[in-house]
């Protein structure tokens, strides 16, 4: 009897094989702001800002001006999200402009985000799609064989409440990459996705949900990724949350540098 191919078919049927991946490069952009890159795909997420919000990094002038004019190498994107309306997170007009210089390119967002890209440029709504979601819900959409879903996380802070905070995950250069926005880090915000289950390789998170105990106790189990990013870094504290991430997650990359390369 020939045991080993059994023993094979078993083994595969209870563990599923992964796509084995390929090279992705992430592109810290500023904040929450990132350019992912496989070679075949493009997405950003949040890079697309002008004004901010005192504290947190803005573009360099020059970095801005490409991205909104999609120039090279910031040309090809398949899909822009912003997580949520706030000033370092998104800017209406520089997404409208970037869409009119990059026709291949379709904006995925709340309707408090695509409305004022209507409302900036009428002429792009052949560019958006609106995704509109309660909380603890989620949307998939598909586009330029790109799959992704949409799920709706309660932004932080009470005052915020009413602040449609889409998070964005997907798979990108055979890894599944998760970029959260501002969301709240509380159990019943993240559970209702499963994220475990669906195997996180690569998550872009704010800072503070890797300093205190309880929000690393909730990381790990409510998002348990196998490679973060820190994000939302303040730049005249960086050295300092840069340090206390690296404490209690020693392989952890931080973004505190406009135009900095991270390979997965």
């Amino acid at each position: 009897m020939r045991l080993f191919p059994l023993l094979l078919l078993l083994t595969l049927s209870v563990f599923p094989l992964r796509t084995a991946a390929q090279d992705l490069t992430v592109t810290c952009l500023a904040n929450m702001g990132v350019w992912l890159d496989d070679g075949t795909h493009q997405v950003v997420i949040d890079g697309l800002f002008r004004e901010g919000v005192a504290t947190y990094a803005t573009l360099p002038e020059p970095l801005r001006a490409t991205l909104e004019t999609a120039q090279p190498p910031y040309d090809a994107a398949d899909v822009i999200g912003a997580t949520h309306y706030h000033a370092d997170h998104f800017d209406a007009a520089a997404v409208a402009r970037h869409l009119r210089h990059n026709p291949g390119a379709r904006f995925l967002a709340a309707p408090q985000l695509t409305e004022q890209i209507l409302a900036a440029d009428t002429s792009r709504a052949g560019q958006v799609a609106t995704f509109t979601l309660t909380e603890r819900t989620r949307a998939t959409t598909a586009y330029e064989g790109l799959s992704v879903d949409l799920l709706r996380l309660r932004h932080t802070s009470r005052r915020n409440r009413h602040v449609e905070n889409l998070a964005y995950l997907f798979d990108l250069g055979g890894q599944t990459l998760l970029h959260v926005g501002d969301a709240d880090l509380f159990a019943e915000n993240f559970a209702p996705f499963a994220l475990p289950a669906r195997g996180v390789d690569v998550a872009m998170l704010p800072f503070w949900f890797l300093i205190s105990a309880e929000n690393r106790a909730l990381v790990q189990q409510h998002i348990r990724p196998a490679h973060i990013i820190a994000l939302h870094i303040p730049p005249a504290e960086a050295a300092r949350w840069q340090r206390e991430v690296r404490t209690f997650f020693p392989d952890a990359h931080a973004c505190t540098t406009p135009g900095q390369h991270l390979r997965f």
